[in-house]
């Protein structure tokens, strides 16, 4: 009896070590659980506004964890999608200047990681910007994105502000303005820098990128240059998605670089 047990226990052993050794080696459950961020941008929680001025620094801390192994934390800074006429400040609309992005990742292995990067931001830059930020682990499951909205302010570079716009006032578009083919569209504005303005220009590209249109004068200095009497002459057979540039430079050298969409019906 006592010989039927040891075999018996035995054999439980047995079977004990070879389902661990299974366990270990592949036939423990998949892992679907994918990865917890907690992210905060210069000292922002995702739910609030990061507002920062050009020239200064942007902060990004990655808390990582992961149920059993990470993988890799990305970041993305990139200009905002959607609707450009969303963005605001002190005096209305804003058109944003700079295409600048800025993109970086890090390796991460074990349960946790907490991960931090910072940038100075381009000198250029104004508008809105968005950061995101994703992990992934070991089995390939991706996180939740965490998205934060960054509004940087730029009191350095010229700056357009335009009234009218084919007699509406852009600071109450909410969606991208229509032109009907083949008009005289008038702009009323101005362009302000405290430094004073050299060249300011404005063109019209189609959706292929050509220029289709061109104005330009030097504001010989001016730091409130007024855009009064602009008549921008619609190419005949003129159709669909358009872009408006604008560029001025001021009296150190420093360029306003902005543009917004327009659709031609």
């Amino acid at each position: 009896m006592r010989r039927r047990m040891a075999t018996w226990n035995g054999v439980l052993g047995w079977l004990g070590l070879v389902g661990w050794f299974a366990w270990g080696t592949g036939c423990r459950p998949e892992d679907t659980q994918p990865p917890e961020l907690a992210v905060v941008v210069n000292g922002r929680l995702p739910w609030e506004r990061v507002e920062v001025l050009a020239g200064e620094g942007l902060q990004v801390t990655v808390d990582a964890r992961d149920d059993r192994a990470l993988n890799e934390i990305r970041l993305a800074v990139v200009p905002a999608e959607g609707n450009p006429f969303e963005f605001t400040g002190p005096n209305g609309w804003v058109l944003p200047s700079g295409d600048w992005e800025w993109t970086a990742s890090g390796g991460a292995d074990g349960k946790q990681r907490v991960w931090s990067q910072s940038r100075t931001l381009p000198s250029d830059l104004r508008g809105r910007w968005w950061v995101r930020v994703e992990a992934e682990d070991a089995a390939g499951n991706v996180s939740e994105q965490v998205l934060f909205q960054v509004d940087i302010g730029n009191d350095s570079i010229p700056n357009f502000q335009f009234t009218s716009i084919h007699q509406e006032d852009p600071q109450y578009w909410t969606s991208v303005p229509v032109w009907p083919a083949g008009a005289a569209i008038a702009l009323e504005g101005t362009v302000e820098d405290t430094d004073g303005l050299g060249l300011v220009s404005l063109t019209l590209h189609d959706a292929g990128g050509v220029m289709v249109w061109s104005w330009a004068q030097d504001a010989s200095g001016a730091t409130v240059f007024q855009l009064g009497g602009v008549m921008v002459e619609l190419p005949a057979g003129l159709i669909g998605d358009v872009e408006m540039r604008c560029r001025a430079t001021d009296g150190t050298g420093r360029i306003c670089d902005t543009r917004f969409p327009v659709r031609i019906e």
